[in-house]
């Protein structure tokens, strides 16, 4: 998983629960040697976790789950954008020749 400028550990920790379960599993299943699972046990992981797709859910049931879990992150990184925009100066100033033109 790549880390992204200004994004903490809560707020990835959040939007990946599927990387944790995964781990989890594994670690619970699975011989894990020195606390890590490797990649081939994470694939098998994988496997034998995959949840079903929700086809059954409804649209508008998806779309509220998913605002609440962006709510939730929200909330703890109020700040985020803000300090990554005065850091970016192509964030708030833009140059010549710029899309902004």
């Amino acid at each position: 998983m790549a880390e992204i400028a200004g994004i903490d550990k809560d707020c990835l920790t959040a939007w990946s629960q599927r990387s944790t379960r995964l781990r989890e599993w594994a670690k619970h299943n699975l011989v894990v040697v020195d606390g890590e699972p490797t990649p081939a046990q994470l694939a098998t992981a994988q496997k034998a976790t995959r949840p079903a797709k929700p086809e059954s859910l409804a649209w508008e049931t998806l779309k509220d789950q998913w605002r609440v879990t962006t709510a939730r992150v929200r909330s703890s990184n109020v700040d985020v954008i803000a300090t990554v925009g005065q850091r970016a100066p192509w964030a708030t100033t833009a140059s010549p020749g710029s899309v902004n033109d």
